[in-house]
């Protein structure tokens, strides 16, 4: 049996589930008391049965997920985290000054200390609200002891 480690391409990531390795990487910072210090809080995950999911999405005349869903995962429940709303900016949207700066690196520094690389560093993935920086996605992150 192959192992992660020795795929290439789209046979890897079809190997990693985005969803898990973003719970993962919250687990760890909510284990190390770290919760809400550079992400946004993070209240947990949850699946929703498909059922579920239609009931809410007409009670509240909003669109269900099942759209965006390949068409063998239609019966698929719906998986979900739950953080804190943050009403922030993506960074490009702000002017950077060195306050900003220094919030970034700090919360970088503080992930990597709590033995977790992002992954995916770029504005998109970083909030700003009143010169605090929020650092978002990591569902590309690596939490060591990483295991392939």
């Amino acid at each position: 049996m192959l192992r992660p480690s020795q795929l290439k391409g789209k046979q890897r990531r079809a190997c990693y589930d985005n969803f898990l390795i973003e719970c993962r990487a919250n687990g760890s910072l909510i284990n190390r008391q770290k919760n809400g210090k550079f992400t946004p809080f993070c209240y947990g995950w949850i699946t929703i049965p498909t059922a579920v999911e239609i009931y809410v999405a007409r009670k509240f005349n909003i669109q269900p997920f099942l759209w965006d869903r390949p068409p063998d995962a239609s019966k698929e429940r719906v998986r979900a985290i739950l953080f804190e709303w943050v009403d922030g900016k993506m960074l490009s949207q702000v002017q950077i000054n060195s306050e900003i700066a220094n919030e970034i690196r700090t919360a970088l520094k503080g992930l990597h200390q709590a033995s977790i690389a992002h992954g995916d560093v770029r504005a998109a993935n970083i909030l700003v609200n009143d010169d605090r920086v929020y650092l978002i996605d990591l569902n590309a992150s690596l939490t060591l002891p990483h295991i392939d």
